[in-house]
C-alpha cells in the first residue's frame, strides 16, 4: 500500500479537495490510500461548505472528513507528503524533522510543474473561487501519475 498525504493550513479546503481529487482519479488504483491534514489545522473541523460542494460535484463526499493536525505518526505512515504551498513544504519539514524531510515536496513539484507554484487559497472566496482552486489542484494531481506509478512499481520511494 502506497500512502500519499496531502497538506495544507487548516485541512478544510485545499487538502481534502486534494485527497478527493485523488481518490477520484486514482479510484482504479487499490494500492493508493490518499489522506490529508493540515499544518494548523483545528482537530475535526469539517471540510469548508464550498469545498464539499466542489468535491460532490466531482462525485465525491467530503461529508464524513474531519480536519486533523499534521504530526509524526501520519508523516511515518506516508511514503509521500504532498503540500499545498512552499511554505506549507518548509514548515513541515521544520516539524517533522529528518525522517520526513525526503519524502516532503510541494504538490507542484511532485507534478513536475516547470516552476513552483503554490495552490491558491480560497478561504474565505466565493464558489467560483473554490472551483478555480479545485481545478488547479486536480490538474497536479492528474500530473501525479507518472510519480505515483514509479512509487507502485518501487522504483521510486519519494525522496527522488
Amino acid at each position: 500500500m502506497i500512502r500519499i498525504l496531502f497538506v495544507c493550513t487548516g485541512n478544510t479546503c485545499r487538502s481534502p479537495l486534494a485527497e478527493a481529487a485523488a481518490r477520484r482519479i486514482f479510484a482504479d488504483h487499490d494500492d493508493l490510500h490518499f489522506a490529508s491534514a493540515g499544518i494548523a489545522a483545528d482537530q475535526g473541523a469539517p471540510a469548508s461548505n464550498h469545498a464539499q460542494f466542489v468535491a460532490r460535484e466531482r462525485g465525491v463526499d467530503l461529508g464524513a472528513h474531519r480536519s486533523r493536525v499534521l504530526d509524526a505518526d501520519l508523516a511515518a505512515g506516508a511514503d509521500l507528503i504532498l503540500t499545498m504551498t512552499r511554505g506549507h513544504a518548509d514548515a513541515a519539514r521544520r516539524m517533522l524533522g529528518a525522517e520526513a524531510r525526503g519524502k516532503v515536496l510541494t504538490l507542484a513539484e511532485a507534478a513536475e510543474r516547470s516552476r513552483p507554484v503554490d495552490v491558491d487559497d480560497p478561504i474565505g472566496g466565493t464558489l467560483e473561487d473554490y472551483e478555480r482552486t479545485n481545478e488547479q489542484i486536480e490538474s497536479m494531481v492528474e500530473a501525479l501519475r507518472p510519480r505515483l506509478d514509479a512509487l507502485r512499481a518501487g522504483a521510486v520511494r519519494g525522496d527522488d
